[in-house]
């Protein structure tokens, strides 16, 4: 994990990351889905700028995107949340909603083994 506290990223920084996934990992130049929602906000937020009403949209959106950046949960009602779960699960609950996952696991277990078995035959078989 990282040291660094998870701080809400600015616009810019959001861009700067998605070019930098871009250059390092797509050699053929095509877009993300993150560049082509930045494009498409760049858009319309020229589109809003040419309006007076627009330009008070947006920025009472900015305003509004800085509240929510700065508003955190407080360490102790995230403390009161873990100590105190809203739904508990039994594990009779448990065993019937994951009964498919004990299932797969147990046949690639015996998938496994029998593997193992015809190494240990094919190693003792073809040296002779």
């Amino acid at each position: 994990m990282s040291d660094k506290p998870n701080k809400p990223r600015s616009k810019s920084d959001r861009e700067r990351a998605a070019k930098m996934r871009s250059a390092y990992t797509n050699p053929y130049r095509t877009t993300s889905a993150a560049e082509r929602r930045i494009a498409q906000q760049r858009i319309e937020e020229r589109e809003l700028a040419k309006t007076e009403e627009g330009r008070a949209k947006l920025r009472d959106q900015k305003r509004q995107r800085r509240a929510d950046e700065i508003e955190e949960t407080p360490q102790n009602v995230i403390e009161e949340a873990l100590r105190h779960p809203t739904k508990f699960v039994t594990e009779g609950e448990l065993r019937e909603q994951y009964n498919h996952v004990i299932v797969d696991i147990r046949s690639m277990a015996v998938l496994a083994a029998g593997l193992i078995v015809v190494l240990f035959v094919l190693a003792f078989v073809l040296p002779r």
